[in-house]
């Protein structure tokens, strides 16, 4: 894994409360979103569908986390609770439960 963009310069602090990086592997990159609050999200989103103009585009990033979060993009990965969580298993264990909320069931 190699750091390709990261959104902020040096470290996040009270100016710069948040920020991502984003993180090559080989079919796909890796977004971590961090948080001076301690929070980290990450994903894993293909290739295609995060063209290098759009690295800086914070709302396309936010848009990417809220889509694969929800089980919206194959091919994509969520983690969640120290595991990585991929478009299938999110869709199985939203049909098994018969709800949206797939991250009450894990």
């Amino acid at each position: 894994m190699q750091e390709i963009y990261r959104s902020f310069e040096g470290k996040l602090d009270v100016d710069c409360q948040d920020g991502y990086i984003i993180l090559e592997l080989k079919e796909r990159y890796q977004i971590e979103w961090l948080s001076i609050w301690g929070k980290t999200n990450k994903i894993r989103v293909r290739k295609d569908l995060l063209p290098v103009e759009d690295f800086g585009n914070a709302s396309k990033i936010s848009e990417l986390f809220t889509d694969i979060s929800h089980g919206c993009l194959k091919g994509c990965m969520y983690y969640y609770k120290n595991s990585w969580y991929s478009y299938e298993k999110i869709l199985e264990i939203q049909r098994k439960n018969q709800s949206n909320n797939w991250q009450a069931y894990v």
